[in-house]
């Protein structure tokens, strides 16, 4: 796997899949169980908050850091997270070409990548930045997320996870996202999700709990995805883990959630209604001047890519763009600066 691929792979996947790690509860009120001898949604949730260490542990909790590395054949990413009850959220992953950040102080979400920092600006980035950050707690403590993530939420009957009898969880997400989430009958705790999406679904399994400060955390994740193309267009496996190394609480310093300066000058910037002068277009790119095989390699991915809804489209686009920036001058980035070119198009034809 190229420098370039593996960047544009860990863009599109979200580092953490923020998203699939979120539990919820619904906006407006889902049947909470399908028969009497179900369990409610809140019964579910009470008893998951009570096996992993109770209220009152639980809200002692004021900070989470965590490392952590990501699979990723045949490299592998080195992440870190913060968490902040306050709002703060940092994560850190670390590539041999450059850190991929995105973090927030509570108010102003930012992304950084090695071709510099951008403003979070759409529902779908912040609640990525959330999800990164916030994975644990989200799982020690849905009820204290749930609101903020899904429209519906409802008991749906049990089954056979991961080789554990579980109650299962089907929800939708606020962005239309369905999946389910899967409650350990015997330790009542969460054991992973099944995440509906455009190629399939994907599972992701929550192993390895350990107590730390009378809390229970989960130190290994699996995900389990459908085989499918990335934003460069190269197939790859869907399989990887994310193995803790090291899940502390209660010790970070409040400086590490502060704005870097170059986000702070962004921001204020957009706040004082000051357009930054644009740096001159790029000569557009035509598709006769790709060789035959790359226009038919353009065609298809951008085929692909223009068939998602506009937010994986924007997350598309950040991930080849920051892949391009890496790669020598060549065939193959011509194709991606010419299916980049494209997706602005597109982007803007959708009014996005």
């Amino acid at each position: 796997m190229s420098r370039a691929h593996l960047l544009v792979v860990c863009c599109g996947l979200a580092i953490f899949t923020g998203a699939p790690l979120a539990a919820a509860m619904p906006s407006e009120r889902a049947p909470s169980a399908v028969s009497d001898d179900l369990p409610s949604v809140d019964d579910v949730l009470g008893k998951a908050m009570a096996a992993a260490g109770g209220q009152d542990a639980i809200d002692k909790i004021e900070t989470i850091h965590t490392k952590a590395t990501f699979g990723l054949n045949p490299q592998n990413v080195e992440i870190e997270t913060y968490w902040s009850r306050s709002g703060g959220r940092l994560t850190i992953a670390k590539m041999e070409f450059g850190d991929v950040i995105r973090g927030t102080d509570g108010k102003t979400p930012w992304i950084k990548t090695p071709v510099g920092y951008v403003l979070a600006t759409t529902p779908e980035d912040v609640q990525q930045i959330n999800g990164s950050a916030g994975m644990h707690m989200m799982m020690i403590d849905p009820k204290s997320f749930v609101k903020e993530e899904l429209s519906r939420i409802a008991v749906a009957g049990t089954a056979n996870f991961n080789g554990r009898e579980c109650y299962k969880l089907a929800y939708t997400k606020k962005t239309g996202q369905d999946g389910t989430m899967f409650f350990d009958k015997e330790t009542a705790l969460p054991v992973g999700f099944e995440q509906t999406q455009r190629v399939g679904t994907t599972t992701i399994t929550l192993e390895d709990w350990k107590t730390i400060n009378g809390v229970k955390f989960f130190h290994l994740i699996k995900m389990n995805s459908p085989t499918a193309r990335t934003a460069s267009g190269e197939r790859v496996e869907g399989t990887s883990e994310i193995k803790m190394t090291l899940v502390e609480v209660n010790n970070v310093d409040p400086k590490v959630f502060e704005l870097p300066d170059e986000v702070k000058s962004a921001s204020t910037d957009k706040a004082d209604g000051v357009e930054k002068p644009k740096a001159a277009a790029a000569p557009q790119i035509k598709l006769e001047d790709l060789t035959p095989e790359h226009q038919a390699e353009a065609k298809e991915m951008l085929e692909n890519i223009s068939k998602a809804p506009i937010d994986t489209i924007r997350k598309s686009l950040v991930g080849i763009e920051t892949g391009v920036s890496f790669m020598p001058e060549g065939p193959d980035k011509k194709k991606l600066q010419y299916v980049a070119q494209e997706l602005k198009a597109e982007l803007a034809k959708r009014g996005g």
